[in-house]
């Protein structure tokens, strides 16, 4: 897709599944999360190049039109059958557990779980610390960050799953 997001629906995609599983999803809600993680960010293939380039602070505007990548992602999806419930997902990825999300500011239980597990896998993999070269360590900061959003950004009750999981994974 673009050469700085190399692997990282993949890696969403493995987070999601693991938190679906011990959510509870079903076989056929799982593999609508694993799909839609997988082409979560298709719709920033519709934004101009020169937004899209490289990962960098945006200004206003350009933030703007980033935001709308989301349901872009959806529309192109959409069309295909066996598509239409991830497209679902990854038009919700980015609205928040407060409201404050986007493309449509839905709140809480309104978002689908499927699109609330998709959020938190898809920030817990973007959060990046190169320093850090053990990947328990960096595990243990995204987590930290991301139980500081939760209740605003993240649904509480994911985030404090994704906790356990990735707990009961440091014992083993």
């Amino acid at each position: 897709m673009l050469p700085w997001q190399s692997g990282h629906g993949r890696r969403a995609a493995a987070i999601a599944m693991k938190l679906g599983e011990a959510a509870g999803l079903t076989t056929d809600e799982l593999h609508h999360v694993k799909l839609a993680a997988l082409l979560h960010d298709i719709g920033l293939l519709m934004l101009p190049q020169e937004l899209i380039a490289e990962p960098s602070p945006f200004e206003s505007e350009s933030y703007i039109a980033v935001q709308h990548h989301s349901r872009l992602g959806a529309q192109l999806l959409e069309p295909f059958a066996f598509l239409r419930e991830a497209a679902v997902l990854v038009a919700y990825h980015h609205e928040r557990w407060d409201g404050t999300g986007y493309p449509y500011g839905i709140r809480g239980a309104f978002i689908p779980v499927g699109a609330r597990i998709l959020a938190i896998a898809d920030a817990f993999d973007a959060i990046r610390f190169p320093l850090i070269a053990r990947r328990d360590g960096r595990n243990r900061i995204a987590l930290r960050i991301l139980l500081v959003a939760s209740g605003t950004q993240f649904d509480p009750g994911l985030v404090d799953l994704l906790q356990r999981i990735l707990n009961n994974s440091l014992r083993d």
